[in-house]
């Protein structure tokens, strides 16, 4: 009988974690029939998408590809619930006013990241979460099982049949405050990062955000689906003398190592004692149920692919004046926040070679190197050991081409004491024993690579108005 919950499926399989690594990233995943947009690869082709955000202007049209899950209720229930679920504080937001934006992050009992995602206050009790479905389904169980008088609704997911609730536009590089600023309706708004303010675009009113995707300035507008075309060709039509270039899938990807970003790791769901009832809660249509691995790190315990706060850079976030599940894990163990820090590893451009090389030679070839992303190609989420002097001492798991920096790098953690930019260590590339026919047959090798900050590229970013 098929299982109808996630405890379900993991009481049938012996091996949750090659489970998922010999599970395919079938394109029915990520298809459905009748969908409202189909993200291209290039809309002109990716290497002048990248230069554009670092020399003119680009923009990216998220619309489409990240869930929108509204709550909807009380400010203090829905700020109530937040807290219980959040490391963050939302004593600036008891003391403030809509609209507000936050790097929305929640733990597991044992003090593991479930996921995170950025958390907007609209206005008076009207809360909406963008990112991934782990996150949202994570409150939507606290909601009901904690008596929260609050509804949650998951208003749009890529996977369902539905348009999108919001139209969502990024705006970054050099030129983009110009461009903004001639297309906007009156003056436009100085926003510091990761603030927000109001504005509105041919009559259309949204939201703004001091937020992009890449280290460069730029902002972060929203609003209505309704009026996605209206405004995009608007932007279009301004940007024609900005050098604006829209970003299509293949360079977008690539972003996260430039922003400094990790993008979904194994939420931290399938083994906690304490989880079992809402593992039994969990359908099995969601995220967390269907999930592949990747990369050469394979381990038999799944909490060994878990991310640590410390690990995704969230260490600085986690504030101790409420009582957050996980609170206790973090304060019984002091490496869950300090003990690994949030990386980059810079691929040394001969081992680069040598992958490609290898295509070219006789007998066994190296997992090939794609370009310009890697992630995503046959897995959700990519584990790439990192070792020490024979070690396991990291993870990397966002690895890519930059064309502006003429170099492959990617994110990643790594224990504390390897943190320092500079330290050289050594990248296990490859799927060893996968099934995955999406992986094709090779052998697993070693890159040299440096320890950099992350993110490593410091631009503009978080002084847009300077």
């Amino acid at each position: 009988m098929a299982p109808n919950n996630l405890q379900e499926m993991l009481d049938g399989v012996d091996d949750l974690v090659q489970e998922f690594r010999n599970r395919n990233l079938e394109e029915s995943i990520w298809d459905y029939p009748d969908k409202p947009y189909d993200f291209p690869a290039e809309f002109t082709n990716w290497i002048s998408e990248q230069t554009a955000w670092r020399e003119q202007c680009a923009v990216i049209d998220q619309s489409f590809h990240m869930t929108h899950f509204r709550v909807t209720g009380d400010d203090d229930e829905a700020q109530d619930l937040f807290e219980r679920v959040a490391v963050n504080s939302f004593a600036d937001w008891r003391d403030g006013d809509p609209p507000k934006a936050k790097q929305f992050v929640a733990l597991n009992p044992d003090g593991y990241v479930i996921g995170d995602c950025i958390l907007f206050w609209l206005e008076e009790g009207h809360y909406l979460f963008v990112g991934e479905e782990p996150t949202h389904n994570w409150t939507t169980y606290q909601a009901e099982t904690g008596g929260y008088d609050v509804d949650c609704e998951m208003v749009y997911n890529p996977l369902g049949p539905r348009d999108p609730a919001y139209f969502r536009f990024e705006i970054m590089g050099p030129n983009s405050i110009d461009l903004m600023s001639e297309a906007v309706d009156g003056d436009l708004p100085e926003i510091p990062f990761f603030r927000m303010d109001e504005l509105s675009i041919q009559g259309v009113d949204a939201y703004a955000l001091g937020h992009q995707m890449t280290s460069e300035r730029g902002i972060e507008i929203f609003g209505d689906y309704e009026h996605h075309d209206e405004v995009l060709d608007h932007i279009f039509e301004v940007g024609e003398d900005y050098g604006l270039r829209q970003v299509g899938n293949q360079a977008y990807i690539t972003t996260a190592v430039e922003l400094g970003w990790i993008p979904l790791p194994l939420p931290a769901v399938y083994d906690s004692p304490e989880m079992a009832d809402y593992r039994e809660w969990l359908p099995m249509e969601a995220m967390e149920a269907n999930f592949s691995l990747g990369g050469s790190y394979a381990s038999d315990d799944v909490s060994a692919y878990y991310a640590t706060l410390g690990g995704l850079g969230y260490d600085h976030i986690a504030k101790f004046d409420h009582d957050f599940i996980g609170r206790e894990a973090l304060e019984g163990d002091e490496d869950l926040l300090d003990g690994e820090r949030k990386v980059t590893f810079v691929i040394d451009d001969e081992d680069v070679l040598k992958v490609w090389g290898s295509l070219l030679d006789d007998g066994d070839t190296y997992r090939f190197m794609h370009v310009p992303q890697v992630p995503y190609e046959s897995e959700l989420s990519r584990y790439d050991e990192v070792r020490k002097g024979g070690e396991t001492v990291g993870m990397a798991k966002h690895l890519s081409y930059n064309y502006n920096e003429r170099e492959y790098a990617a994110l990643g953690w790594i224990d504390a004491e390897y943190a320092d930019p500079g330290t050289r260590v050594t990248m296990r590339w490859g799927d060893p024993d996968t099934e995955k026919t999406q992986v094709e047959s090779h052998v697993v090798t070693e890159l040299d690579a440096t320890v950099a900050p992350a993110p490593y590229m410091k631009k503009d970013r978080q002084k847009a108005f300077a």
